[in-house]
């Protein structure tokens, strides 16, 4: 997958933001073009630059949510 992880381990990462990501990326973008949005996000959240820069989140338990809405 790359080089931070495994499918499974990506699918985990996921699993807890999916919905709340897909909600909002429902209103703001066309049904259409919201899974290749929501498919985006993640993937640019996954590269390692991002996702050390998202352990500097002001939410503890939400540090994806905070990198996401910024």
């Amino acid at each position: 997958m790359t080089e931070r992880g495994t499918p499974a381990e990506f699918a985990r990462w996921v699993e807890p933001h999916l919905l709340v990501l897909t909600r909002y990326a429902g209103r703001h973008v066309s049904p259409s073009d919201r899974d290749d949005v929501v498919q985006e996000a993640l993937i640019r959240a996954w590269q390692p630059a991002v996702f050390s820069m998202r352990a500097g989140g002001s939410s503890q338990t939400h540090p994806f949510l905070d990198w996401l809405f910024r």
